[in-house]
């Protein structure tokens, strides 16, 4: 088995929700729900606190762009979303170059969001099994 490490997923959620003023996530997933793959060009890099897999550099920090004023809370957090499952896929990706395609284990708080735990299995082309529960 294979492990490898996101340093920001979470803390990154809680600072948009923060600045939202506190929206609750299922709001917060509901908006993002609503919209394609892409938020509608926002993107993110979800490197808020530096990056551990597949790459270490305590350095790297975390980003919003493509945004524009059509954009809302919705696009960020689906931006955010979509920024944490991309990074998992470069960890598992680097980690299981030459091994057997094993499905996903996720495990937190989270993995209580659908669309997220979707995210993840269309962006790392494996099934998803939440652990640690």
């Amino acid at each position: 088995m294979s492990e490898g490490g996101q340093s920001t997923t979470g803390a990154a959620l809680q600072w948009a929700r923060r600045i939202f003023g506190d929206a609750s996530f299922d709001d917060l997933e509901a908006e993002a729900s609503k919209l394609p793959v892409g938020a509608e060009g926002c993107a993110a890099l979800e490197t808020f606190q530096g990056a551990r897999t597949p790459e270490t550099d305590p350095k790297a920090r975390g980003a919003l762009y493509g945004l524009t004023l059509k954009h809302g809370r919705g696009h960020v957090w689906r931006a955010l979303l979509e920024a944490t499952a991309l990074g998992t896929r470069a960890s598992v990706d680097a980690l299981t170059q030459n091994g057997p395609k094993e499905d996903l284990a996720l495990s937190g708080g989270a993995t209580r969001s659908k669309l997220w735990l979707q995210m993840h299995a269309d962006a790392c082309g494996r099934d998803v099994v939440i652990i640690g529960e």
